[in-house]
């Protein structure tokens, strides 16, 4: 798998490629190498799935992470939460209120390897981060974190719990009601269930790993193949 590097996302570094070899080796401990105009990451074996919404093993955790935008990224050296897509965050009195105040500068981009082209495709809003939390949601989706996470947020359980058999519409109905509203078109709130003062750090993992819908509803499993994958990472899918 290779990955090269986005420069719609920083012009802080310039220009190389991510090379993420899988090696064979059962008791291979990870580590990386930088040889040049590349960086050999090696992490022991394959990457389940490029999907964030899935992601569950160290491997495709690193390479979710350099692909898509978090809500909210932590701190390399405390731990601590830290602006990524979302700029700023309030919480209400009761603490049961969560706003994210999103950039305007995040795009959607895809690569085509075979011409090493980048499109934009368009920005990235409020509507996306609602997306992704009903998507985690969606019985249908099946990702394993999920169940951890909808007993914070309001009626989430209600639609994670609901049997993936259930028709579309009233999957739809479900995932409308869950607590995680687009208050302006960069202004995203979740509702809580219970205070909880780590909400950020939270909102740092799989809960705030923004996807995108076009991809998805049009290509189904394959969306996140090389060509067809939408990121807004620091690096973009080249094989």
């Amino acid at each position: 798998m290779s990955l090269c590097y986005n420069p719609r996302v920083s012009v802080r570094l310039r220009f190389f490629s991510i090379a993420l070899f899988s090696l064979l080796l059962i008791n291979c401990r990870g580590n990386s190498t930088v040889t040049g105009p590349e960086i050999f990451l090696n992490f022991g074996f394959e990457p389940a799935t490029i999907d964030p919404a899935l992601a569950t093993d160290p491997p495709t955790i690193q390479v979710a992470r350099l692909l898509f935008l978090n809500l909210v990224d932590l701190n390399d050296s405390d731990g601590s939460p830290q602006p990524a897509l979302a700029r700023e965050w309030l919480v209400s009195s009761d603490g049961l209120v969560w706003e994210f105040r999103l950039r305007q500068d995040a795009s959607w981009v895809q690569y085509t390897p075979t011409t090493s082209r980048s499109d934009k495709k368009r920005g990235i809003d409020a509507n996306d981060v609602v997306y992704s939390a009903q998507r985690l949601f969606d019985p249908r989706t099946a990702s394993s974190f999920a169940p951890l996470f909808a007993p914070l947020i309001r009626n989430a359980g209600a639609l994670n719990k609901a049997d993936p058999r259930t028709s579309p519409q009233d999957l739809e109905k479900l995932a409308q009601a869950i607590g995680v509203k687009a208050k302006d078109p960069y202004t995203v709130q979740f509702l809580l269930t219970r205070p909880m003062s780590a909400f950020p750090t939270l909102a740092a993992t799989w809960l705030g790993r923004v996807q995108p819908k076009e991809p998805i509803a049009d290509e189904g499993l394959t969306w996140a193949e090389p060509g067809t994958i939408w990121t807004s990472g620091a690096y973009m899918l080249e094989r």
